[in-house]
């Protein structure tokens, strides 16, 4: 039997302390004749861990959008540590989050390295600085692309492409401190290695870290080892105070990485609550349109969702 349904979700959104996180207000976005969104209001913290799920035409990535600056909405409000969206600057914006779109192209031949020096580019001043390399080589370690470091982007697969972007967005948020914690960890140097491609000068000052980690659908085009190492990655980013933003199809994988899952619903949010509250309740089970089981993997006891067959499905 599901459990009890979450508490409906109100356009009254969760605290979020002046100077610590995203709240959104009663927003709305229209397009022609059609409501995107209709008076969503939600908040996102620092270092947590917030997936967004719904079906397809549900609002989710229209919702990213909006709160990185990349659309306008209707109307509405969005603040970003207490300072409304309009007030910060694309460079200032750039330094507070990393997006990672659902797809990302690229025409031009680069090696790997360059593409991932890329998510520097909002801290540089001036030409690439030694730090920004070592940044450069631990991300690519982290999303597993250090390998295909001098590999042209436009001879990759479309999962590798998808991970060298990963890396890029890594970069983007990733500070001093970070690469200087990760050698400590391992006992390496950071840029020790036949695939180093960087010099080895000493760790600069820190460069103040982003925020916000947002991902489009970031499993879509990775197989499965991949799926789970991409959101790992990301939830270990929550000890350093990065909020992550998630937009997911698999349950399975919200259940297991998000702190907080978010449900939409032809533009309105209808359930805001811990995973076992919304992936547990009848109200997913209504949105999506079909019987959602929960099973407990004999591996690590965590939940795994298995969705029935719909019938309206021909010929099943």
């Amino acid at each position: 039997m599901p459990s009890p349904s979450p508490t409906p979700a109100t356009s009254t959104p969760c605290a979020v302390g002046r100077g610590d996180g995203i709240l959104v207000r009663n927003l709305c976005l229209r397009r022609g004749a059609s409501l995107l969104l209709d008076d969503v209001s939600v908040s996102f913290r620092p270092g947590e861990f917030v997936s967004i799920l719904g079906p397809n035409g549900a609002g989710k990535s229209s919702l990213l959008k909006v709160i990185t600056r990349e659309i306008s909405a209707t109307s509405g409000t969005v603040e970003w540590d207490g300072k409304a969206l309009g007030q910060w600057s694309v460079p200032a914006m750039a330094r507070r989050r990393a997006v990672l779109p659902q797809e990302s192209s690229l025409s031009f031949p680069f090696p790997v390295h360059e593409v991932v020096m890329l998510g520097r580019s909002p801290h540089l001043r001036g030409a690439e600085s030694p730090l920004d390399y070592r940044i450069v080589q631990h991300c690519m370690d982290l999303a597993g692309v250090t390998h295909l470091a001098r590999r042209s982007y436009l001879t990759l697969s479309g999962g590798e492409k998808h991970r060298v972007h990963f890396a890029r967005v890594l970069a983007q948020i990733t500070g001093a401190q970070d690469v200087a914690s990760a050698a400590a960890s391992t006992g390496t140097d950071a840029t020790a290695g036949e695939e180093s491609f960087a010099p080895a000068p000493p760790i600069g000052p820190e460069i103040p870290a982003t925020p916000f980690l947002m991902l489009d659908e970031p499993t879509a085009a990775l197989d499965l080892y991949h799926q789970h190492s991409v959101l790992h990655t990301a939830r270990s980013l929550l000890p350093r105070g990065i909020g992550v933003i998630t937009i997911v199809h698999d349950l399975t994988l919200a259940g297991r990485y998000a702190d907080r899952i978010i449900l939409l619903e032809k533009g309105r949010l209808v359930a805001d609550g811990t995973p076992d509250e919304v992936l547990g309740s009848d109200t997913i089970q209504r949105v999506f349109g079909v019987l959602i089981h929960r099973h407990i993997s004999p591996d690590d006891g965590k939940p795994v969702y298995v969705a029935s067959t719909p019938r309206i499905v021909p010929g099943l």
